[in-house]
């Protein structure tokens, strides 16, 4: 499948284009769960969470992805661009050497567990179109 006709990858360019940068992430992230060899979406993410999150570790991870996915071309070149240190694929950038591995780790550690936390709730949604906590609060209340 073109990465460009991904629904979601869509969805996350029209929201930057609205300036919704933390739908944009989300639509992207969620292009990446449907195509995690999404060179594209990595690069967004990676941008996005570079320059309005202030997260580097994931902007590095997703950055690196991307150069992995595609290491010549775009988006290859623009990432090296803004990071010139990720010539090889495995650069430093504002982490010190010592955290980047982990950070990155970390990073990844997570973004699997909330991937599969997200796979778990599919079939509560079916039962609670509002929430799971939402539904029990108004039952208690």
């Amino acid at each position: 499948m073109d990465e460009q006709k991904n629904p979601h990858y869509q969805a996350g360019k029209e929201k930057l284009g609205a300036l919704d940068y933390k739908g944009a992430i989300e639509s992207f992230e969620h292009a990446v769960e449907d195509n995690p060899r999404s060179a594209l979406a990595h690069y967004e993410l990676g941008v996005l969470y570079d320059q309005r999150e202030d997260d580097y570790a994931a902007a590095l991870y997703h950055y690196n992805k991307a150069l992995k996915l595609r290491p010549n071309g775009y988006p290859a070149e623009n990432i090296r661009q803004r990071h010139p240190r990720l010539q090889t694929g495995t650069g430093q950038s504002r982490l010190a050497d010592g955290h980047q591995s982990s950070a990155l780790r970390e990073t990844e550690r997570l973004r699997q567990e909330n991937q599969a936390l997200r796979k778990q709730m599919k079939p509560c949604e079916s039962i609670w179109p509002s929430g799971p906590l939402r539904a029990s609060r108004q039952s208690v209340g």
